[in-house]
């Protein structure tokens, strides 16, 4: 197995590419019913470039792969709140039960969420970096 030492930034940008034009895309309510599919995307990708690329430390690159997609997707609902609940009017009920405002949920949220996410890409990542490392 070679050593993982260069880093490749394309990790880190395509994922965060797909999940911003989810959350551009979910602002105007166009992403309805594929929200599962860009997210999908977004971590299978993630976790296909960390398995296969050379990062120093996947278990960072990893976090901050699930940092950034959750970022991407958050932050264009997090500006454009008022256009998101009116494109997408079934969350604005849920907006309103919420203890505090949506757009503070949303930046409280994304963080815990991208940890997650990156833990997912983590562990999808190291078993194809295993797989890579045996063929």
């Amino acid at each position: 197995m070679e050593p993982r030492t260069k880093p490749d930034f394309r990790v880190y940008l395509i994922p965060a590419v797909i999940a911003f034009i989810h959350g551009l895309l979910s602002v105007f309510g166009l992403s309805q019913g594929l929200e599962y599919y860009f997210w999908f995307a977004a971590i299978i990708i993630g976790a296909v470039l960390l398995g296969i690329g050379k990062q120093k430390n996947i278990v960072v690159s990893s976090l901050l792969i699930g940092l950034l997609i959750a970022a991407a997707t958050g932050i264009p609902q997090t500006v454009f709140i008022e256009i998101y609940f009116e494109n997408n009017p079934e969350y604005l009920t849920l907006g309103e039960t919420l203890p505090m405002s949506p757009r503070m949920f949303i930046l409280l949220l994304t963080p815990v969420v991208g940890v997650g996410i990156g833990l997912v890409v983590l562990t999808m990542g190291w078993i194809i970096a295993q797989i890579k490392s045996k063929i």
